[in-house]
């Protein structure tokens, strides 16, 4: 793994531009078919970071989480990149999506325009009882059912509607612990790890066909996979 020590400056100077594309790549599919959401027209979008999460910011909070030497961060290169790409998810809560006319007005802080993109992230993130994804009715909180019912009913419909990429995440500890706030994986396909270091069992494979399932979640861990379900629903909506 490449590591190097290197200031806030430089990290935006020599890699700024791989984080900027890893960020363009992952908001693609958020805005096939969108509409901008300053102007509500169906145009050519770009995406724009939010006056309250600007890429700068992201990258330094990142930073900040490694070892200081000096003035400077020792890191290694691309788990920090994939911190930095990770720390974006819900999408839909760090970035807009605006046609280039309304970009250049949003980026100079043009105050109609601001209040408007506000307005419409404010709207899109609003947690519903239901959420739709590629058809499927998803519910955003437990209700009635219990912890174990309710995740093997929403996993079991994302891993058939997700993309790799997305299931991927689900996988992936520094998603898992960032976004959903949870010491392990939401999903593994390693036998080895359904049971703890004490012979307690972690995971569960009722019905996931490959995939087994993390069963440690606590109350605060649900309102976090609302949020990513609702971002879900607006990247498999276009």
């Amino acid at each position: 793994m490449a590591t190097c020590t290197i200031s806030h400056d430089d990290f935006v100077c020599f890699l700024g531009p791989k984080v900027r594309n890893n960020i363009k790549e992952t908001t693609r599919p958020y805005k096939k078919n969108a509409v901008c959401d300053c102007c509500g027209k169906r145009r050519s979008l770009q995406s724009a970071h939010l006056m309250t999460r600007k890429r700068n910011d992201i990258i330094k909070e990142c930073l900040e989480r490694s070892e200081k030497v000096g003035s400077e961060y020792s890191i290694e290169i691309d788990e920090t990149v994939h911190l930095i790409e990770v720390s974006h998810y819900p999408i839909s809560e760090t970035c807009a999506f605006l046609c280039k006319e309304c970009h250049g007005k949003y980026d100079n802080e043009d105050e109609e325009t601001v209040s408007k993109v506000n307005h419409a992230i404010y709207r899109k993130n609003r947690i519903k009882s239901f959420v739709e994804i590629k058809g499927t009715k998803l519910p955003t909180a437990l209700g009635n059912k219990t912890s174990k019912d309710y995740l093997f009913l929403v996993m079991g419909i994302l891993v058939q509607k997700l993309s790799q990429k997305d299931i991927g995440l689900l996988q992936d500890q520094v998603f898992c612990r960032k976004v959903l706030g949870l010491g392990h994986p939401v999903l593994t396909t390693d036998p080895f790890k359904v049971f703890d270091a004490k012979g307690r069992r972690r995971y569960y494979n009722d019905a996931l066909g490959k995939y087994f399932l993390c069963m440690e979640w606590k109350k605060e861990n649900f309102p976090l996979l609302a949020r990513m379900l609702n971002d879900y629903s607006i990247k498999y909506s276009n």
